[in-house]
């Protein structure tokens, strides 16, 4: 897939996969706790790039890309009241 608005062939996101869970316990529905685990494969990703336009101020053949988050783990708790 390229990411790249100008379809530049240097920005090309191969074809990966993704893998997240989650798991919880809960009580009457008043409380819940959950453990939630995102990119647990920790993929190298991005979801947008751009070559930088300044190529005649010395910048030729540079590029930058929002890179997806690596590998998160977090808690999370609710309070019914």
């Amino acid at each position: 897939m390229v990411v790249s608005a100008d379809l530049d062939e240097n920005l090309v996101q191969e074809s990966f996969g993704k893998l997240n869970a989650r798991i919880a316990i809960a009580g009457n529905d008043q409380w819940q706790v959950s453990l939630v685990g995102k990119n647990l494969t920790s993929e190298d990703t991005f979801m947008w790039g751009n070559d930088i336009p300044l190529g005649s101020l010395g910048f030729k053949g540079a590029y930058f890309k929002l890179i997806d988050p690596p590998r998160t783990v977090e808690i999370a708790a609710r309070l019914n009241f």
